[in-house]
């Protein structure tokens, strides 16, 4: 599990007597700008240039806009406002207009950054509400690969503006609304992050299902990473599967009863694709359509977006949340409002939904799709990726289902205990067709797809032989001398 440690600037200032003479941009085409949020740690802002028109005496930067709950509505839905605008601006507006001497911020607010002034130089940031700004310190900061320059904007208000002649804006106090803005040095990860395996890695889900018209079911998936191929924006995984399943009402006794409950191990292959819409490669607040990430959306009728959330986790990894059930992140089109989407009650209308975190490093960590008769939610308790373990894995042992008795006896190794080989004789009408030898601590030690298995190399003990056959599967345990 890959963890991150974004840097968040720290400011270490050196008096440089002249730096006005030097190029400023506040913006740059094709350059992701990360803000966190009142030190918050992480990326909540990511602001670039969506577009821009060059003129004869100027130049025109349109920004990109994100979702954002209508702060002037007065109907809400569950307690949430029920339209959303989905081409909000960032706290650095939704057009800038650049000349030879300032940047001009505008729309919602309208604001002024001269970034040729000179040190002491003074203008007006905001006349609306009469706020002036003006160069009160010239600095520099220690940053790898040299030495950056600082103009310290001091605002009226007594807010500070930091710019950065590398980076453009760097820091950006509460003006205008209650939070802080830094800029944080590093990417924020995309597909490939989020999408990165390993062969050998270990991942365990476990998840309920319910129909109307059958029982609840408790599962468990034990899934090895066995290949790996990357072709143009596709990663394929060959992966094998350890799946077992039960009713969820029963008492533990019958968990293991092949009348309750069932295991199967098999082989699938996983395909991930990259795409610009996917929901790993976009940022926090961005809207993003719910059939670019969710399996079996049937209600498209109803409503068609949702957003995406970034955080990170307790152990410091980016996280992505689409469809969020906490805050009811499911938008239908409303054509009457420009700009608007309208936030559908799930509750009442009772239609599916879909909510899917992604985790860095580890992929699709939760989803849960709900319907009107039947739901489904699927969390990763355990992985052992690399030399990283999170969780308990399950032994393998204790997802097989279906030992019966009078079977179990007719199955036999030879020899045992045993040299370099072993070999399973099948009998009352088993056919065997895979091999799984495990050690005592769970972990697999060699697999087979018929009914022999070399064991040279193997360390002596006592192993677990799974015993895979057309009439279940079955555990001998064996001594390897």
């Amino acid at each position: 599990m890959r963890i991150r440690n974004d840097i968040v600037c720290v400011f270490i200032y050196i008096f440089i007597p002249d730096l006005d003479a030097q190029s400023w941009d506040v913006l740059k085409t094709g350059t992701l700008y990360h803000y966190e949020r009142s030190g918050s740690g992480y990326s909540e802002a990511t602001i670039w240039v969506d577009s821009a028109v060059e003129r004869t005496t100027d130049t025109v930067y349109f920004l990109n806009t994100i979702v954002a709950d209508c702060d002037t509505c007065t109907s809400y839905v569950q307690g949430l406002p029920e339209y959303v605008n989905y081409r909000s601006a960032q706290f650095l507006q939704r057009q800038v207009r650049k000349t030879d001497s300032s940047y001009i911020f505008d729309f919602p607010e309208h604001f002024t950054i001269r970034h040729q002034a000179a040190l002491h130089e003074s203008w007006e940031f905001d006349p609306a509400v009469q706020i002036t700004a003006r160069i009160s310190q010239m600095s520099s900061m220690n940053r790898p690969g040299g030495i950056d320059s600082i103009k310290v904007i001091t605002l009226s208000t007594g807010d500070t503006i930091l710019l950065s002649k590398w980076n453009g804006i760097i820091r950006f106090d509460p003006v205008y609304k209650d939070e802080r803005y830094d800029r944080i040095e590093g990417a924020v990860p995309g597909f490939r992050d989020f999408f990165d395996f390993s062969v050998g890695d270990i991942l365990e889900y476990q998840g309920e299902s319910w129909t109307v018209d059958s029982w609840p079911q408790i599962y468990i998936k034990k899934v090895e990473i066995t290949g790996k191929s990357i072709t143009g924006d596709r990663i394929g995984y060959d992966v094998h599967v350890q799946n077992y399943r039960r009713q969820s009402n029963i008492p533990p006794e019958f968990w293991y009863s092949p009348e309750y409950a069932s295991s199967r191990r098999y082989n699938e292959k996983w395909i991930f694709e990259n795409a610009p819409g996917h929901p790993a490669n976009l940022f926090n607040n961005d809207l993003v359509r719910v059939e670019d990430y969710a399996e079996e959306f049937h209600c498209s009728d109803l409503y068609q977006y949702s957003r995406v959330l970034v955080a990170r986790d307790s152990l410091g990894s980016y996280t992505k949340t689409v469809g969020s059930f906490e805050t009811m992140d499911f938008f239908s089109e409303y054509p009457e409002m420009q700009d608007i989407l309208k936030r559908i009650d799930h509750f009442y209308y009772m239609c599916d939904e879909h909510e899917y975190v992604y985790t860095e490093g580890l992929g699709i960590t939760h989803f849960e799709n709900r319907g009107f008769e039947w739901s489904r939610n699927e969390d990763l308790v355990a992985c052992l990726t690399g030399n990283d373990t999170i969780g308990t894995l399950t032994p393998d042992e204790d997802l097989v289902v279906g030992m019966k008795d009078h079977l179990q006896g007719k199955i036999s190794v030879f020899p045992n205990p045993a040299g370099n080989s072993i070999q399973v004789i099948e009998t009352a009408g088993a056919s065997v067709f895979g091999l799984t030898l495990i050690d005592l601590y769970g972990r697999v030690v060699r697999r087979s797809v018929t009914d022999f298995m070399d064991l040279m190399g193997v360390s002596d003990g006592i192993y677990i032989l799974v015993v895979d056959t057309n009439k279940g599967t079955f555990n001998k345990t064996i001594v390897k001398q």
